[in-house]
């Protein structure tokens, strides 16, 4: 059997689209530069992915995606019915607090950002829709964790989360430097997946009014939150 190639590698395939969603239309060398693969395993991707339809090629030879990938996301949605009413809520905690906002959900062991919506002006930390990373690290995280669960660094030792009497996580400098988060857990209805707001910030912006401020609209956003899921009269 022949050794199997980079060409052949799904997870190459996925980055190849990562990158156009996140860049929009590229040139074969930007993307094999990007990604630092071969141009010979690009043409190879690309011919692939152009050939199932997902991507197209302008006139000035750049790729970008086809309406084809919309699919994708149709079916994602259809088993998330109830992400709808949530998106508007989650553009008011942007608003609110100007800070780029997430809705995030566990999977298994990982937090998987579902939703976001960026900040109107100036610079925000943001990570990107779909993204998947371990429960650590973020409050997100740690809103996600069932009771009892520890969340530790990489020396092992709990990280220090504050929880406020409302529920709201606070996690200072963690996975980034210079970075805090909050986040606040959603009681969810059956069969859907544990979810949570969250938002990050550098510490160095975070005064004491800015954070009883953004914890303050986190506690009144769950509440429209669960009254959107139908999971308020739970906690009353």
């Amino acid at each position: 059997m022949a050794p199997r190639t980079e060409t052949s590698s799904p997870i190459r395939t996925l980055e190849m689209l990562e990158l156009l969603a996140e860049m929009g239309a590229m040139g074969h060398m930007a993307i094999s530069e990007r990604l630092g693969i071969p141009k010979s395993t690009a043409s190879a991707l690309l011919k692939s992915l152009q050939g199932a339809g997902f991507i197209t090629r302008d006139e000035d030879r750049k790729f970008s995606l086809s309406p084809r990938v919309l699919r994708l996301s149709e079916g994602f949605l259809a088993h998330r019915q109830w992400l709808a009413p949530l998106l508007p809520l989650l553009e008011q905690l942007r608003d609110e607090t100007n800070e780029t906002t997430f809705l995030v959900e566990r999977r298994d062991d990982s937090r998987v950002v579902v939703a976001r919506r960026l900040v109107r002006e100036g610079l925000s930390f943001t990570v990107p829709v779909g993204d998947v990373a371990p429960l650590h690290g973020t409050a997100g995280g740690h809103a996600l964790c069932r009771p009892g669960e520890v969340l530790t660094d990489a020396d092992g030792r709990p990280e220090p989360v504050e929880i406020s009497a409302q529920g709201v996580c606070y996690l200072p400098s963690a996975i980034v430097p210079g970075v805090g988060s909050f986040a606040v857990a959603l009681r969810v209805p059956p069969g859907v997946p544990p979810l949570a707001f969250s938002l990050a910030m550098p510490v160095s912006r975070l005064t004491a009014t800015i954070r009883a401020g953004i914890a303050a609209a986190l506690s009144a956003l769950r509440y429209e939150a669960e009254e959107a899921l139908g999971t308020s009269h739970s906690s009353r």
